[in-house]
């Protein structure tokens, strides 16, 4: 830059003429514009200037690799779309010469027929009719069936062209014919005669226009840009937080009739992008009092933008007013409201949306739900465990017939493990395979963790060998289901290390869950508590090298290190289990309140008192200060939100502190 100011000799002139994000002595870009290094020194340079300053100030370090990536998108895709529409001109163009020559051609005086032909040509019973072109060659019918060739009066040939590819073609004319025919291309197919890219678009905005569109408004810069272009820079303007100037593309583009519903999706979400999400609803309100349809696109992006403050109401509120305006809607706009349903568990609402969606769909196919829409309403139900909700959405997927949709039937069966209702996850899943004919390893995964929560052992391996006839591989967490099972049914030592090899000879690998299961599964192992400490200590020493491969591996946690205390305390060793609470708070893995409790639970079972009151007292001490924690969490929101009601409170309500102490 300031070799421009100066006036001086470009040292990368050849280079910046192109625009791109060129690497300085430095090793960091440098934005360099579109500028002919003639122009330098002209009398421009006071604007040249205005403008490099007006582009310092935007384009920071953060969003230069941003721009140039953009770019680089819209510029391939416009491209693309550019030898498309050759490639569709040449083709139309050469078909219509095409035909044009074979009806001004004088046909072939009717020469008389043979008795030959006039036999291959009369219908015989029972014969496939004749196919000219196909893979075996012309009349292979009659071929096989006489042996002798048939004969054609009229060959259809396909006209040969100078070029194979349409990218080889000139841009002004289009080759229609055979030989070295050449025709001007069609009315049809009109060329670009300008290419306007994103970083000329923001040139013109910064009224600075390059050298090719000098002498061109805003406004025909724009009728001349393509769509992609026009949306990627107006997304490009907003995330440079120019708001003013997403407006103004906007209304541009408005006036020259080029607005999709894409274009209002892009305009509302680049409003967001700028930290002005009141000019995108102003820009709804002014589409809602034209009479415009913003379609689903744009009714997508505005429900979006209220799932990430998770403002349900506020949805639910754009959602009526473009129900009223009669917005054209599809699944994907309904399933943003499904979504935000399912991460606050308004499982009402979420019911309703589908409701809805289901009697849309009778009119408008569009609307159908599809796995994503009982997905999303499932999770509402997992997220307030109103499970009696279930069955309502079973039977409603029944009813729609998800073939190929798996999630939904996965969040069915674990919710009716959560729920306790084992009866449950049986008849979900005989509709699951009532239904779908393509058998999933997922599904079966899922169906097997709730047997394991049941204890039902014997059909867990049935199950498995189910899944081998139908050709599904058992993963790890085949084995996670089955070692759990193994766990409740309190199985020999001599069981676990059978499954053991069994998942090293088919090459499955450790991961938390498993290295979890397999720990539990020593931990309930009989040995521990009838055998002698002589015979517990192999089986201790099993226990340690298992947990030392899962911390060489990293894939311990919190409940890694306390199924390992469990271990100790089954075998009477509860002097070891400080030592290794220790060592999972030195691995980063302390114990938890939960993690506390289980120990507590398990020092009553081993008859271990003294060290069961010593972790209940922990567990309680870590409630109370979590609840504390919580409450001023709470208090200091009310505060930044100006709400002093706290302040009435009791002292043993606001936990003995002020705001003051807490800010």
């Amino acid at each position: 830059r300031r070799q421009d100011e100066l006036g001086q000799p470009h040292a990368t002139s050849a280079a910046a003429t192109h625009g791109d994000l060129l690497e300085a002595g430095t090793g960091q870009f440098v934005y360099e514009p579109p500028i002919a290094p003639s122009t330098l020194g002209s009398n421009k340079s006071g604007n040249l200037q205005s403008m490099l300053a007006v582009w310092d100030r935007a384009l920071s370090l953060r969003t230069k690799s941003v721009v140039w990536k953009l770019q680089n998108q819209a510029e391939r895709k416009v491209e693309r779309l550019q030898k498309k529409q050759r490639a569709a001109a040449f083709t139309a163009a050469s078909t219509a010469t095409s035909e044009s020559r074979q009806s001004s051609r004088p046909l072939p005086p009717k020469q008389p027929r043979s008795e030959e032909q006039v036999q291959l040509t009369e219908p015989r019973p029972r014969q496939q009719p004749v196919h000219h072109q196909t893979a075996t060659g012309p009349g292979w019918h009659e071929r096989r069936s006489t042996g002798k060739q048939p004969v054609f009066t009229q060959p259809s040939v396909r006209p040969k062209t100078l070029f194979k590819n349409s990218k080889h073609m000139p841009m002004d004319t289009q080759l229609t014919g055979a030989g070295d025919a050449v025709s001007p291309a069609p009315s049809g197919f009109a060329a670009p005669s300008i290419d306007v890219k994103v970083r000329d678009l923001l040139l013109c905005l910064a009224s600075e226009a390059p050298p090719h569109l000098e002498g061109m408004s805003l406004e025909q810069v724009v009728d001349q840009a393509h769509h992609v272009v026009l949306h990627t820079g107006m997304t490009l303007l907003g995330r440079l937080g120019r708001a003013s100037d997403v407006q103004r593309l906007f209304q541009i583009m408005l006036q020259s009739d080029k607005v999709t519903s894409y274009t209002w999706g892009t305009t509302f979400l680049a409003l967001a992008d700028a930290k002005q999400i009141h000019l995108a609803k102003k820009l709804f309100d002014r589409a809602c009092q034209e009479g415009r349809d913003v379609g689903p696109v744009g009714a997508s992006c505005l429900i979006k933008l209220c799932a990430h403050r998770r403002d349900l109401d506020g949805a639910l509120e754009l959602y009526y007013r473009m129900c009223a305006v009669r917005t054209t809607l599809n699944k994907f706009t309904y399933n943003c409201l499904l979504h935000l349903c399912g991460l606050l568990g308004r499982v009402n609402d979420a019911m309703d949306i589908l409701a809805i969606m289901v009697s849309e769909a009778e009119s408008n196919i569009e609307c159908k739900p599809d796995g994503y829409s009982y997905s999303a309403v499932l999770h509402a139900i997992h997220a307030a465990k109103r499970w009696e909700s279930l069955n309502i959405v079973f039977f409603a997927i029944l009813k729609a017939n998800l073939v190929t949709e798996s999630q939904p039937w996965c969040l069915l069966i674990s919710g009716a493990t959560h729920a306790g209702k084992i009866e449950w996850a049986d008849n979900y899943w005989k509709g699951w395979k009532a239904s779908c004919g393509v058998p999933d390893v997922v599904v079966y995964n899922v169906y097997l963790g709730a047997l394991s929560r049941a204890g039902r052992l014997e059909q867990i391996q049935s199950l498995i060998q189910e899944m081998e006839d139908c050709g599904l591989r058992p993963d790890a967490y085949t084995f996670v289901s089955l070692l759990t099972a193994v766990a409740r049914a309190s199985s020999s030592v001599v069981v676990v290390e059978g499954l053991v090899l069994e998942m090293r000879r088919r090459g499955i690998q450790l991961n938390l869950q498993l290295g979890a299961a397999l720990l539990n599964a020593y931990k309930r192992a009989p040995e521990l508590t009838y055998l002698s400490p002589a015979q517990v200590d192999p089986l201790l020493e099993r226990a340690n090298s298992l947990l030392r491969e899962l911390r060489a591996k990293r894939l311990v946690s919190n409940l890694t290190f306390g199924l390992m205390a469990g271990v100790y305390i089954q075998a009477g060793q509860a002097q070891h289990v400080e030592a290794i609470l220790a060592e999972g708070t030195r691995a980063g893995c302390p114990p938890d309140a939960n993690g506390y409790r289980a120990l507590g639970v398990q020092c009553d079972e081993a008859g271990l008192s003294e060290q069961a009151t010593h972790y209940r007292t922990l567990f309680e001490t870590m409630e109370r200060e979590k609840m504390q924690a919580k409450k001023k969490t709470e208090r200091q929101a009310q505060w930044l939100s100006g709400d002093t009601s706290w302040q009435n409170q009791p002292d043993s309500v606001k936990g003995g502190r002020t705001m003051a102490s807490a800010r």
